[in-house]
């Protein structure tokens, strides 16, 4: 079992999120290992991300121009001034936690799949949510 493995079934197994959350953080890592993966997973939106400064940092690593990796991200990130909209105490240390949580970069495609249904369960509970509220006036 690998590391990067290990370290995510930790964190599923301590209650630290979502499925479909580990799948935004583990997309947006293996982006940051390959940047040339993105031409994959090009149907996916930031807004479709339920952590809206992962999907910001999403959308950031789609938007840049030529090759991406860790290093220029954070260039990217602080150029956009993502570091204030991830809350992180730096913007370096929250992308490279990012990469702990890749079991296998080959996977973007199924951790893609696991976003966007996890974003059409959101919309389905906001527009039931609204339906009930609407009732209820």
């Amino acid at each position: 079992m690998s590391g990067h493995f290990e370290g995510l079934m930790s964190s599923l197994e301590a209650g630290g999120g979502s499925p479909a959350e580990y799948c935004e953080r583990a997309l947006v890592g293996a982006l940051l290992v390959d940047g040339g993966l993105r031409a994959r997973v090009r149907s996916l939106s930031g807004s479709e991300f339920s952590m809206p400064a992962l999907g910001r940092v999403f959308d950031m690593l789609m938007d840049v121009d030529g090759p991406v990796d860790l290093v220029i991200a954070v260039a990217e990130a602080e150029k956009r001034g993502l570091a204030k909209v991830t809350g992180a105490t730096g913007i370096a240390v929250y992308l490279a936690s990012l990469l702990d949580l890749i079991p296998d970069v080959e996977n973007v495609e199924q951790y893609m799949r696991y976003v966007k249904r996890a974003a059409v369960a959101r919309e389905v509970e906001r527009m039931r949510a609204r339906r009930a509220t609407e009732r209820l006036s």
